[in-house]
């Protein structure tokens, strides 16, 4: 069975032995001097031995040595091999493998292991991502979150918005100021293209101008809207008639 040991960690001690006589295999060698460098290091992936990085080991009883390895020993995670080969003793090897930290501690420290036996989650403290799992089920935004449709099809608007309210008056305000601004461009063009001068003068007041574009469809909408039945006619300013007959077609005369 390996050692297991906890990965860039300090003070972590791992029993060697037991040293024995290399002349007849049986006394045990309790007087040994074991240097960090004669302490060689294999860890996962290596191709190589390292010396112990500092300190080197210390008799317990019976042949029975340990060594501390730090840090910088336990860099790697996975298989570790602990070779010592000192005068006056048979060579010993000690297998031991490096773990993750968590998984260390999972295993040997104070960590729990996860409870969780799946179902439904009651709360979420922090935000959660949702990569290739499409499925929202269960799942509600509250009241200030919002959420963007970048395809598909809005079935229900639980709080629809009014746009007749103030809000919506300032949208219809802007919607005519951009109508009335573009008209007169295009009114500009088409006149200096005859070789008419246009020029405006300090009296001109472009939101009075919106908003008289925007009686004026109001007035013209609901002219229209009352010409519905035949052999009605309207009287333009310029004295043309414009009549409606019973299909709705409407002949300017």
């Amino acid at each position: 069975m390996p050692i297991y040991l906890r990965q860039s960690t300090a003070s972590q001690e791992v029993p060697l032995g037991y040293f024995v006589s290399s002349t007849d295999g049986v006394t045990p060698q309790t007087g040994l001097t074991i240097a960090n460098t004669d302490i060689k290091l294999w860890a996962n992936g290596a191709t190589t031995l390292a010396n112990k990085n500092s300190g080197g080991a210390t008799h317990i009883a019976g042949g029975v040595y340990y060594c501390v390895l730090d840090a910088t020993d336990t860099a790697t995670i996975g298989p570790f091999v602990i070779f010592i080969n000192v005068s006056g003793a048979l060579a010993v090897r000690v297998e031991c493998v490096v773990l993750a930290a968590n998984v260390f501690d999972t295993l040997f420290g104070t960590t729990a292991l996860s409870t969780y036996a799946g179902g439904a989650v009651a709360s979420v403290t922090a935000g959660v991502t949702v990569a290739t799992n499409n499925d929202k089920t269960g799942y509600s935004l509250a009241a200030n979150q919002h959420v963007i449709v970048d395809s598909g099809t809005v079935t229900t608007v639980t709080n629809p918005v009014d746009i007749s309210a103030t809000s919506g008056n300032a949208l219809v305000s802007a919607t005519a100021a951009a109508t009335a601004t573009a008209v007169w461009s295009a009114t500009t063009r088409t006149l200096s293209a005859f070789a008419f001068s246009v020029t405006l003068t300090s009296d001109y007041d472009p939101a009075k101008t919106a908003a008289q574009a925007s009686e004026l469809v109001k007035v013209l909408a609901a002219v229209y809207d009352s010409l519905t039945a035949s052999g009605n006619t309207l009287t333009l300013s310029n004295g043309k008639t414009q009549t409606v007959d019973a299909a709705g077609n409407r002949t300017l005369a």
